[in-house]
């Protein structure tokens, strides 16, 4: 029985003990009752953070990232070294799992920035909120909104800003601003002091017992050896998580209502075209459905020009490559799913490419929430305006495209944390449509 249609269940009950004087009447009665039908198995967490890169991303041009529900969306990055530059803008916290990210241009992230390696500025390039890295280095006019916690040296030249307290095991300090309290950690003196505004004090734990001369009169310069409060991780936040590679396409189930719960499948041949994928649409009908690319030409799916491909209900479309330009368009009338998938099909938990998975000119999606999932570079340029999320082995987005982050998720897998979910078409859920008393 599919879960796209609505199910009738009729149910006979019977009296215990007869009626008085053996009356009959009333002894039974038939009750019915209408379940709607089902198109969201519970099984798919809609999970994940905004954009997840596998290795090196950049985010750049004049692209934005947003929230749609005032949650802060996340920027993740496994390992390699990030850049964000241009004009992009977003509510975003970064997270460098395995690199270094540079905060280049006119690039604001709104959030906070995590690095496992050094993070350095450059222009004016903005965090608003606090940055913990291994070792920062600020020049122009950047800034930083909140805390910065550097777990090796800060380095500060030309105009640069940080408004919150300072955390650092060296610096050199030859320009720019500190707000606020700053605290050096590390047995290694504090160079160049002097070009630097303090508005705050300025306490070193430096190895040298007698102040270098051009501390002479600075009475926000201060020497404790050693810093015994606050120490340097009391108040150290915790680095959010980065999941492990998902290897979705692995597994031949992953093509199948076993995990598509309520979704029916559809296998393209060799032609896919838009007339094609429309053709697809209308077998599956008005059921959620994944259109199965994988035999197509070349294993790819290309649209084009000024099509607009109208979407009925929840779609996944799977296939080698997937190649949107123009100004083509994926619409529904409804909010809907839209799911667009590069299979990965190595089972070694980590991103393997089978061809590409590129968004350009100004192609779009109307009233769909979107998942672009896949283990080659997804590439977002010029004006492309999305709702939902990317996960992949590489990720750029660029030119003036705009992703406002609500998590779709993929059935059968915790976005978030990377690990697999079961799957059972028995837990899709049905409301109750209608209940009443039959004759028969």
């Amino acid at each position: 029985m599919g879960t796209a249609t609505q199910v009738r269940i009729v149910s006979t009950g019977y009296a215990t003990a007869q009626g008085t004087d053996q009356i009959s009447a009333g002894d039974q009665t038939v009750l019915e009752a209408v379940l709607a039908a089902s198109s969201t198995p519970v099984t798919l967490s809609a999970s994940g953070p905004a954009v997840y890169a596998y290795s090196a991303s950049s985010y750049g041009g004049s692209g934005q990232l947003v929230s749609l529900d005032g949650s802060v969306p996340d920027v993740l990055v496994k390992t390699g070294n990030v850049v964000c530059n241009g004009a992009a803008d977003g509510v975003a916290n970064f997270v460098v799992n395995g690199g270094t990210l540079a905060v280049q241009g006119s690039c604001k992230i709104g959030g906070n920035a995590f690095s496992s390696g050094r993070m350095t500025f450059e222009g004016a390039g903005v965090v608003s909120g606090f940055v913990v890295a291994d070792g920062v280095t600020m020049t122009g006019s950047a800034k930083i909104g909140g805390r910065l916690w550097s777990k090796s040296d800060l380095s500060m030249s030309g105009a640069p800003t940080v408004s919150g307290i300072v955390k650092a095991k060296s610096a050199n300090l030859d320009g720019g601003t500190l707000s606020a309290a700053s605290y050096i950690y590390g047995n290694t003196n504090v160079q160049n002091a002097g070009g630097t505004n303090l508005n705050a004090t300025l306490t070193t734990q430096t190895a040298n017992p007698t102040p270098p001369s051009w501390w002479g009169g600075n009475s926000k310069i201060s020497k404790i050896n050693p810093i015994t409060a606050p120490t340097f991780d009391a108040d150290l936040p915790a680095t959010p998580v980065v999941p492990n590679w998902v290897d979705f396409g692995s597994r031949a189930e992953d093509y199948t209502s076993t995990v598509w719960v309520g979704f029916s499948i559809y296998q393209m041949g060799t032609t896919c075209t838009a007339a094609t994928i429309r053709t697809a649409i209308a077998a599956i009908g008005g059921a959620p459905g994944v259109i199965d690319g994988r035999n197509c030409s070349g294993g790819s799916i290309s649209i084009g020009g000024s099509e607009t491909i109208s979407v009925t209900n929840d779609l996944a479309i799977i296939a080698n490559s997937i190649d949107l330009g123009g100004s083509m368009k994926f619409s529904s009338s409804t909010a809907k799913r839209l799911w667009l998938i590069n299979p990965d099909t190595v089972d070694n938990d980590l991103p393997n490419c089978p061809g590409k998975l590129n968004i350009d000119g100004s192609a779009g999606f109307t009233n769909l929430s979107v998942l672009l999932f896949s283990g080659c570079k997804v590439t977002i340029a010029s004006s492309t305006q999305m709702t939902g999320q990317v996960f992949a082995g590489d990720v750029s987005v660029g030119g003036a495209a705009t992703i406002r982050y609500r998590a779709v998720g993929l059935p059968g897998v915790n976005l978030s944390t990377g690990a697999q979910e079961s799957t059972s078409s028995n837990n899709a859920p049905r409301e109750l449509v209608s209940l009443r008393n039959v004759n028969s």
